[in-house]
């Protein structure tokens, strides 16, 4: 099995990368093979493509209505989490507590101020 890389100058055919998950059909003798660089091709037989096409067509009719159907779900699913993200994002601040009595102890600068002030009342 010969393998092409994207870029090279290759005959007819139909060009699959698995790993690149790319498919490229070469009409003419000598072109170059467009596909994602540095991805790996092999060439497969015409005569081959032309008798998977019905397997191919029959599994897509097949599976059709399974991916509407999912991806209907998926967006109704996600407009469903949406919405009761921003209920509850909303409200966040009623369950999330700011008061952090170490935090305010341990920062030097606001305790400077502060006892700056106790000892200079004049001074504001």
């Amino acid at each position: 099995m010969k393998y092409y890389k994207s870029g090279e100058q290759v005959s007819y055919g139909l060009y699959i990368s698995a790993k690149a998950m790319d498919m490229c059909f070469i009409g003419a003798e000598d072109e170059t093979l467009e596909g994602v660089p540095g991805a790996t091709y092999i060439r497969l037989p015409v005569l081959l493509m032309l008798l998977l096409s019905p397997a191919f067509g029959g599994v897509f009719v097949m599976t059709f209505p399974v991916i509407v159907l999912a991806m209907v779900g998926i967006v109704f699913l996600q407009s469903v989490a949406h919405l009761i993200k921003n209920m509850f994002h909303r409200h966040a601040d009623l369950v999330v507590m700011r008061w952090e009595p170490t935090i305010a102890y341990f920062n030097k600068k606001n305790r400077e101020a502060e006892d700056s002030k106790k000892e200079n009342p004049e001074k504001k």
